[in-house]
């Protein structure tokens, strides 16, 4: 005797199991005989992962929609301003704290709202230009061809270059640094992304 059974005959188990319950045989719904059994529940008879998958998809894709559809379009563009307006903001606030002598590369680290990431590249020409903004120097361009090419982005600022903080410097200091590591194997840059 095979172990494990077909869908006719787990519907069969089913009906016979549960007097009022409606089984899904996944062509229809069939209704079992009316019970007031109080533990009644609907039963679904096994189905592909891949099936389960597109239809949980479809029913979440189709409950945003609605709710899309139900939010007022002015709304949607509050929505968007608001989640760009708290990054700038905290850009200003940067910038003014900054002006604290005590402001370093260790107020960045650990102010849990950043995101930093580290850059190894090996020594020779970076292939950037750098912007002066008061946080540090920020990338304005990269070059194609550069090292650092999809490694970080326009708009991000370089807080540290091989463990020296950079936090607040100008770009000539930045550059001054990059030349004097340049006869290093590798050079580690710490990136702030805003």
């Amino acid at each position: 005797e095979d172990k494990y059974e077909s869908v006719d005959s787990l519907d069969a188990i089913m009906k016979t199991s549960l007097p009022s319950e409606e089984v899904s045989t996944g062509k229809k719904s069939e209704k079992i005989a009316d019970s007031s059994h109080p533990n009644t529940s609907v039963a679904n008879a096994p189905r592909d992962s891949l099936d389960a998958l597109m239809e949980d998809f479809n029913q979440k894709h189709d409950e945003v929609g609605q709710m899309e559809a139900a939010m007022p379009a002015s709304n949607v563009d509050q929505i968007g301003s608001v989640s760009k307006t708290p990054r700038l903001a905290y850009e200003e606030q940067l910038i003014n704290s900054r002006k604290n002598a005590d402001f370093s590369f260790r107020d960045i680290f650990f102010d849990p709202e950043n995101e930093l990431y580290e850059c190894r590249v090996p020594s020779g020409r970076l292939g950037i230009v750098v912007d002066e903004t008061g946080i540090g120097p920020r990338v304005e361009k990269i070059n194609i061809m550069s090292k650092l090419y999809k490694k970080i982005s326009v708009g991000d600022i370089i807080v540290a270059v091989d463990e020296v903080d950079l936090v607040g410097a100008k770009p000539d200091t930045f550059w001054q640094i990059v030349s004097r590591k340049a006869n290093k194997q590798e050079r580690c840059i710490v990136v702030l992304k805003i």
